[in-house]
């Protein structure tokens, strides 16, 4: 039996595959328009965006595709935003960021740390004219999660109109997320990861604020501009060619999230984390970040080629994590905690580890 077990892709469960297989139907259809209300439905309920200013939708594209649209589609070139830094996809944001001709701030912190809520606060004192704060809640390159809750809520409380742009990417339906009540304002998360799907979808909430700062919908004219997806949502339609397939897929997913609810979903996360890091600091393992989030954990054996233990579990016992990025590649591995990744999996894979 081969194990997936990075922190995306993950495993695509039967259940995805078969809503994947059903028989295509054309995108400008009533039968769709029927379909993508519900799924919106269930869409919100996912992102806890469930009021009547937030609105849902989705696009096609990787997460990296995701995050850049919401960059590109609520910010204007010669505008500012602060950009927290702290590893390989949230350092991807700032050079976007500057591509786009922001003046772009960095709150740089090492890989495997996470900022303040007094550092970030800092900055938005230091430069008041920042019109938005890009932050990765959890960062998949290290696994460092940052308070979310509360850097939103000091933010909100202080500088209401500055704009809270989220990475959910592997946080969203993995562990806990309330878009409303902790006011974010864009949330971006990604169909290859706890929702269980091949990668190529891409959903994302909006607040009200973020819906008054959209650049204008241009009839098809670009397809980074979220204004399109969110107008077109309003009819239940899609504003170029809909992934029905891949929609279908997702929306099985959400049908599973609907039923298990959003708390046991979240609590298998963090049973299967707290086990596998248990078990881990028993055979010496270390982990990269100060403050790790559920969805996944980034680890090292210290004195130990860690590329070579990451071969073995490959070549041995087919169990697939993924290495280190940037600095820390060769250097750690990265188990995923998402989807079907529970504790009894992360029993074997502590057992494969020991015996190698």
């Amino acid at each position: 039996m081969k194990y997936l077990l990075t922190p995306g892709p993950v495993p695509v469960p039967e259940f995805v595959l078969k809503a994947i297989s059903q028989p295509v139907i054309h995108h400008r259809t009533k039968a769709f328009e029927q379909f993508y209300q519900k799924f919106l439905t269930k869409l919100r309920y996912l992102f806890q965006a469930e009021s009547p200013g937030s609105r849902v939708g989705t696009m096609i594209g990787s997460g990296t595709y995701g995050v850049e649209a919401a960059i590109y589609s609520l910010f204007n070139q010669g505008e500012s935003v602060l950009v927290i830094d702290n590893g390989k996809f949230s350092e991807r944001w700032a050079v976007f960021s500057r591509k786009l001709g922001l003046n772009t701030i960095i709150l740089k912190k090492n890989w495997g740390e996470s900022p303040e809520v007094g550092e970030v606060l800092e900055q938005l004192t230091k430069h008041p004219s920042i019109a938005g704060i890009i932050l990765t809640h959890s960062e998949t390159s290290t696994g460092a999660l940052l308070d979310l809750e509360e850097i939103a809520f000091s933010v909100k409380k202080d500088f209401p109109e500055t704009l809270i742009v989220v990475d959910g990417i592997t946080s969203i339906g993995a562990i806990p997320f309330y878009f409303d009540q902790w006011q974010i304002d864009a949330a971006i998360t990604a169909s290859q990861k706890a929702l269980m799907n091949p990668t190529g979808t891409i959903a994302f909430a909006l607040s009200e604020l973020a819906l008054n700062k959209l650049r204008e919908k241009e009839d098809g004219a670009d397809s980074r501009n979220l204004a399109n997806y969110i107008k077109s949502a309003e009819k239940f339609s899609y504003p170029f060619t809909a992934p029905v397939q891949l929609l279908y897929g997702m929306d099985a997913a959400l049908d599973y999230f609907c039923e298990k609810g959003l708390p046991a979903i979240w609590n298998q996360t963090h049973h299967s984390a707290k086990v596998f890091r248990k078990e881990l600091s028993k055979l010496g393992g270390k982990l990269l970040s100060k403050n790790p989030s559920d969805s996944l954990t980034a680890f090292h054996f210290p004195e130990k080629d860690n590329e070579q233990i990451r071969q073995k579990l490959i070549e041995k016992y087919q169990i697939q994590l993924a290495g280190g990025q940037g600095e820390y590649k060769g250097k750690i591995m990265r188990v995923s905690h998402m989807g079907m990744a529970d504790s009894e999996i992360m029993r074997k894979v502590i057992e494969s580890l020991e015996s190698l």
